[in-house]
């Protein structure tokens, strides 16, 4: 198990985004439902520029180890070219 105990930012991120690809096929991205109204710009251009490598959007209230009670989130699930 890897523990992150701080926010990876520049290489650090982009190194850890790089081990989450080698080690599985498929990234989802969670944007929980309530606030997604409240997306600032970076974060409204970050998912305008995975729509190229979307495979599906989903609402859900669950996925891979999470469950939602009564609410929901939108699920993107992408192709590793999203890299």
């Amino acid at each position: 198990m890897i523990s992150i105990i701080s926010e990876p930012k520049n290489d650090v991120y982009r190194r850890l985004v790089d081990l989450t690809f080698d080690l599985c096929d498929e990234f989802i991205l969670v944007v929980h439902k309530k606030y997604y109204s409240d997306l600032n710009d970076n974060a409204k251009s970050l998912l305008e520029k995975l729509n190229d490598y979307l495979i599906e959007m989903k609402e859900q209230s669950e996925w891979a180890g999470t469950k939602l009670l009564g609410h929901t989130a939108y699920i993107y699930h992408t192709s590793p070219e999203a890299r």
